[in-house]
């Protein structure tokens, strides 16, 4: 089962059809920024009223899925992140194991350049490169 699927079986037990035709607007409004997909989880910024609230859902364990807007419990915010991963055609197929199969089709000139953009347009991937340097 792809992530999606699985993500919106689980919205329909945990959110209120409510709250999911919220975040369902919300989406299409276009209000989902700044998206970064993990392994375990994606993480994104949702336009609010007046507000942008940084919201992570997590693929396998939706229940740990926050939101730091001020409502309590499983938000518009998370739905319309889980909406916007449909965008990304997120399934088992985009795995790290079929990134790093990919990744080894690539020269090292290639691989090293792309290491320096995501140091550059990413604060944690720079964190963790010079991590990974120290340990050396």
């Amino acid at each position: 089962m792809d992530h999606f699927s699985h993500l919106m079986i689980e919205m329909e037990i945990h959110l209120n059809p409510t709250i999911m035709k919220r975040g369902l607007a919300y989406y299409r409004s276009n209000r989902i920024v700044d998206v970064e997909i993990f392994p375990s989880h994606v993480h994104g910024n949702v336009n609010g009223k007046g507000d942008e609230y940084e919201t992570i859902v997590y693929f396998d364990r939706f229940e740990r899925s926050i939101c730091t807007c001020p409502f309590t419990g499983y938000c518009k915010h998370i739905a319309a992140l889980v909406f916007t991963l449909q965008d990304f055609g997120i399934d088992e197929r985009t795995s790290i194991s079929s990134t790093m199969k990919e990744l080894s089709n690539r020269s090292k000139e290639e691989l090293l350049h792309l290491i320096q953009d995501l140091a550059v347009t990413n604060p944690q991937a720079h964190q963790a490169l010079l991590k990974h340097n120290k340990k050396e």
